[in-house]
């Protein structure tokens, strides 16, 4: 399995003077970065000619795909992990964590009475959370 990308998207939010805003999302047929710039440019003046809406904001993002994708056996992200966690530094504030179908290497072991428990000591998962740790 291989993360490829598959195509980029030009994201343009518009707004009106109500401050109310639409969002255009257009799937670029480019395959370079570059030209995906020049056809933004492209898109924006011909939007521009059409709508009386100020356009905000635009962004260009690059989507990615699973070059060999298929259904895993057995998992349903209606099953999830949900563990609140105390942020640092926020004085008693605390976050959400939720992972849909988490690995059973997650929890305590099977059959036991903490199957259901996270294990707060998993490396996987204290890896996941030090991703959103604030790098100040």
């Amino acid at each position: 399995m291989a993360i490829v990308t598959d195509h980029f998207e030009v994201t343009v939010k518009l707004v009106d003077e109500g401050a109310n805003h639409s969002t255009l999302t257009f799937q670029s047929q480019d395959a370079a970065y570059a030209d995906v710039v020049v056809a933004k440019t492209a898109l924006v003046a011909a939007l521009e000619a059409i709508t009386d809406c100020v356009i905000q904001r635009i962004s260009i993002n690059e989507v990615w795909k699973n070059d060999a994708f298929a259904y895993p056996a057995g998992v349903e992200t209606a099953n999830k992990l949900s563990a609140t966690v105390e942020l640092e530094g926020g004085i008693g504030k605390k976050a959400n964590i939720k992972v849909p179908g988490p690995k059973d290497a997650l929890f305590g072991a099977s059959g036991t009475a903490g199957f259901n428990t996270l294990d707060t000591s998993n490396a996987a998962f204290i890896t996941y959370c030090e991703l959103f740790e604030n790098a100040a």
